[in-house]
Order: C-alpha cells, then sequence, then structure tokens
C-alpha cells in the first residue's frame, strides 16, 4: 500500500543538501525527478517521506545550476517532444 504524496510535479523537495525537482508523479507512488547530485531518477513514496518541500527562493545558485544541467541532460536523453523547462 503506498502513502498519499504529499509532493506535485514541480515542487523542490530537500533532505541534508540534496535537492530534488520532481518532474513527474504516479499514481503508484513513483516519482520521478531530477537532483542537485544526479540526473533524472526514479524514487518510491517511501524514500521521499523524510524530505521536505522547500520554495525556489531557499535554494541556493549551485543548487539550481546544478538542477538546470540535471534538466538539460534529462531532455536530451528523451524521446518524446514535452521537455521540462529549465528552473530560472
Amino acid at each position: 500500500m503506498y502513502l498519499k504524496l504529499k509532493f506535485r510535479k514541480g515542487d523542490f523537495i530537500s533532505k541534508n543538501g540534496y535537492v530534488i525537482y520532481i518532474i513527474k508523479t504516479h499514481q503508484n507512488g513513483v516519482v520521478e525527478g531530477v537532483a542537485n547530485y544526479s540526473c533524472f531518477s526514479r524514487y518510491n513514496d517511501f524514500e521521499l517521506k523524510e524530505f521536505e518541500k522547500v520554495s525556489r527562493q531557499d535554494l541556493s545558485k549551485i543548487d539550481v545550476s546544478e538542477i538546470n544541467r540535471a534538466i538539460i541532460d534529462y531532455n536530451k536523453l528523451k524521446t518524446t517532444i514535452n521537455e521540462v523547462p529549465l528552473v530560472v
């Protein structure tokens, strides 16, 4: 049984300096996102239960640039037209 997700597409979530930008959520509890220390990843909702939602203004310029780099890499790998916009 999956938990009700407390995060939505477009949210930034953080834990111990690790920031994830959520690009898609699925009804089965899987969350897709890009992070400041990695590229695209899939997470199960239970892996994110200790993460807290943060605002864009709370992020450092370095975090934002790393997330944008991950979004660019993700968009290069995608085969569909629906690109994820950069975080400005």
